[in-house]
């Protein structure tokens, strides 16, 4: 199953900016940033947390690191 989840898009990115420098970011300045978010966010200990805290499971620690 390929179903996207979530994801993030330019609005929320102008979004950030705007509440936290008070102005939109240019295209450029939004290229320079789209790789960094994505290395940035840290999925794996979302979806771990997620998962534990939502479905009442332990987590192994196999295999894992």
């Amino acid at each position: 199953m390929d179903e996207v989840i979530y994801q993030l898009v330019v609005e929320d990115i102008q979004t950030v900016a705007t509440k936290s420098f008070g102005r939109e970011l240019s295209t450029e300045e939004i290229k320079k940033i789209i790789d960094p978010i994505g290395e940035t966010i840290p999925w794996f200990d979302i979806i771990e947390n997620c998962i534990i805290l939502h479905l009442d499971l332990e987590r192994v620690d196999e295999g894992l690191e």
